[in-house]
Parts: C-alpha cells; sequence; structure tokens
C-alpha cells in the first residue's frame, strides 16, 4: 500500500501521534511475544518481537519528522514498503561514523537526512532487506531446506536472537527519548548507547562524540501527550525468557 503524505493535514503534531502510536505498539508486541514465551516457550514468539523492533524503527523515523529532522514525502517509504524501514535505518543509523549532526541536522556522508535519495539506498541494498526478511519469517513458517525443511520450533539460534533483539530494541527506545527531549547545540559525529537496569527501570545513556552538548527542551509535550512513558512496556521490568 502506498501512502502520500504531501497533504496539510500531515503535519509536525500529527507526525508525533503517529510515532508515539508505534512506539506503544512496540511495548504491546513485546508483552505479546513475553506471553507467548510464558504459557508455552515456543520460538514463534520471535516474530511479534521482531515486528516490536521495527514499529520502534518507525517511531524514530516519525519523530525525524516531528523534529523537521526529516521531510514527511520521505517517510511514505517507511509505510509503503516493509523491507524499508529495514534497510534505511541499518544504512543510517547503524553506520555511526558516517552520521553527523551539526546545529540540528543530521547529515549521512556528508548529505543533510532531507536530501537523501532514499530510493537509491533501498536499491543499493536490497539483499541486506530480503536477508533479514528470511531470518524473520523463518521465525513463522515452515520451509523445506537441503535437510528436509525448516520449522520455527526447531529453530537452534533462538535464545542468541531474542537477546540481541531485546537489547536494540532497548537502545532504540532510549534514541526516540533523545530525539524528543533534546536539543543538539553544536557537532557531533558518531554516537553510542550504554543501558544501565536498575531495580525500578532501565537507564539509558546516549554519547555522542564531539565537544558540544544537549540541551533539554522545554515545554516539548503539548497538553494531549499523557503518561507516553508509562504507555511504553519496558521490557526489563517484564521476564523476556523463562523455558519450561
Amino acid at each position: 500500500m502506498k501512502y502520500d503524505f504531501s497533504d496539510s493535514k500531515y503535519d509536525s503534531d500529527y507526525f508525533l501521534k503517529l510515532s508515539i502510536a508505534c512506539r506503544q505498539n512496540c511495548g504491546i508486541l513485546i508483552k505479546t511475544a513475553n506471553l507467548i514465551l510464558k504459557v508455552s516457550g515456543l520460538r514463534h514468539s520471535l516474530l511479534p518481537r521482531y515486528t516490536a523492533f521495527e514499529e520502534l524503527q518507525k517511531a524514530i523515523f516519525c519523530m525525524l519528522v516531528h523534529r523537521g529532522y526529516m521531510n514527511k514525502e520521505q517517510i511514505s517509504l517507511i509505510f509503503s514498503k516493509h523491507e524499508a524501514k529495514i534497510i534505511l535505518f541499518e544504512k543510517i543509523f547503524n553506520s555511526p561514523y558516517e552520521l553527523t549532526i551539526d546545529n540540528q541536522e543530521f547529515i549521512l556522508d556528508g548529505i543533510p537526512l532531507k536530501q537523501l535519495d532514499l530510493n537509491k539506498i533501498i536499491e543499493e541494498n536490497k539483499d541486506f532487506g530480503q536477508k533479514y526478511m528470511k531470518r524473520r519469517n523463518d521465525c513463522l513458517y515452515v520451509r523445506p531446506n537441503e535437510n528436509g525443511f525448516h520449522s520455527p520450533s526447531s529453530k537452534s539460534d533462538f535464545e542468541q536472537e531474542q537477546v540481541k533483539l531485546i537489547n536494540e530494541i532497548s537502545v532504540l527506545n532510549g534514541f526516540w527519548e533523545m530525539l524528543w527531549k533534546y536539543d543538539f547545540k553544536g557537532k557531533f559525529n558518531g554516537f553510542s548507547c550504554y543501558k544501565f537496569v536498575s531495580k525500578d527501570k532501565p537507564v539509558h545513556d546516549i554519547q555522542f562524540s564531539g565537544s558540544d552538548f544537549l540541551i533539554e527542551r522545554k515545554d516539548y509535550r503539548p497538553k494531549w501527550v499523557k503518561d507516553v512513558d508509562e504507555q511504553f512496556i519496558s521490557i526489563e521490568q517484564d521476564f523476556y525468557y523463562e523455558h519450561k
């Protein structure tokens, strides 16, 4: 399905609402994955966890539009093609030495995000998208292979894959919060995220390389936003794997 966000009704507030909705759906999907594990221990629980990971990527892209770092016309690809958000997120955010921020402008390989040819990036990285989709779909479908057939129930790297997704979702959640709550003063290049888990809740410390600093925004929450942090189901506050 193709989406067109050129209409004026799709304003900054709309993309904030869309971002928050995607993040909340991520939390619901995490809860779903945890419940599947609690009830049955089935490896099929990886599918909702993968989907939660993708929803949080969508939330970040929508937040980038809300903050003015990307154009709303660009975001249509994220919602129109399933693999688009996977490829684009990997290319933009998992290449930290190539991503820089210069006074509120996100720049990749010297090109502002607003000017990136996203279709070109997707086309050049199709193989990555296909490999991701195969790994994702292996959590759901039985398929023939050289040994007879693959079944999600016999997925051997289940625990490793699950922990990887849990950590990535946790980092993305911290990055989402940072995008919403802070402005970037000066120039930054590359970033890293550290997660400290306390008894109450996880604390994310995202650090950017550079001599400048983040400035906490004032009045960034519109009146219609209520309990956003509480509505996200934190994975650290719930079990993520229990085998019986």
